[in-house]
């Protein structure tokens, strides 16, 4: 029960935002971040031909998930039927006493979470049967200031949609401890919307182009610090979890201008 319940507020502090007391974490000048300094490197994990077409991957899995969040339930639920509820005098002498209604009442919060837990799976579960979207991105690297074409192809059930928006988003991250903890900070700097439509019929198919700001920052990594794009799609489903992926892309500097 405690490395579940330790489980539990490892997961809920490190999602939660910064406490109002904590020391926020210094930014780096954009202009070390865009690389004019020279002794800082954009972040690259690609190799090849930058300019042609790339397929993106989804940045979580969905069967991941619900991997993950099924082990921890059924350790988390099977801890609090077999080493409470079954030794408890409700099931091994088949009366009660005031221990047994004052363990009840402390385990309450417990079972609580584990019925939490379940119902979270069930959500993962459902939400496997979501359409998938695949992605495709012209060029597969860009760089700040050129026109980027995403064309996008839904399989599945996308009948069931009833709206889908695309968009292109920039985020600073950053990682920091304050005493034992670990914070990580996540704010947009950019958002730029590539498709949106309220239809009852998305389209399967389609496609849509728009152009990266010159004067924004490339993708950039440290120990602590990234500058992270991505392209997050969103499709609202009634009555069923909304679909939700995202994509990460790789975005370069601006190509240097030549003197004349």
């Amino acid at each position: 029960m405690l490395v579940g319940a330790g489980g539990i507020i490892f997961s809920l502090r490190g999602g939660r935002s910064r406490p109002a007391d904590a020391s926020p974490y210094e930014r780096l000048p954009m202009s070390q971040i865009s690389g004019t300094n020279a002794g800082v490197r954009v972040y690259s994990e690609l190799t090849g031909d930058v300019a042609a077409p790339r397929v993106l991957k989804s940045s979580s899995s969905r069967l991941a998930a619900v991997i993950g969040i099924g082990i921890f339930a059924a350790f988390w639920n099977g801890v609090i039927f077999f080493g409470f509820i079954l030794n408890s005098g409700f099931f091994r002498r088949g009366r009660t006493d005031f221990f047994d209604w004052f363990g009840a009442l402390f385990m309450i919060p417990f079972v609580a979470i584990g019925l939490f837990m379940i119902g979270l799976l069930v959500y993962q579960i459902l939400g496997m049967f979501n359409p998938k979207v695949e992605l495709t991105l012209t060029p597969g690297v860009p760089q700040l200031g050129e026109k980027i074409d995403v064309a996008w192809r839904l399989n599945g059930r996308t009948q069931v949609l009833r709206g889908l928006k695309i968009v292109v988003e920039a985020r600073e991250e950053a990682r920091y401890r304050r005493g034992t903890s670990t914070y990580t900070d996540r704010k947009p700097f950019l958002n730029l919307e590539l498709y949106a439509s309220a239809s009852s019929m998305e389209p399967e198919t389609g496609h849509a182009s728009i152009g990266l700001p010159v004067e924004s920052v490339p993708t950039w990594k440290s120990d602590n610090n990234k500058i992270v794009w991505v392209i997050r799609v969103d499709g609202e489903i009634p009555r069923w979890p909304n679909l939700k992926e995202e994509f990460v892309i790789e975005v370069h500097p601006p190509r240097a201008k030549v003197a004349a």
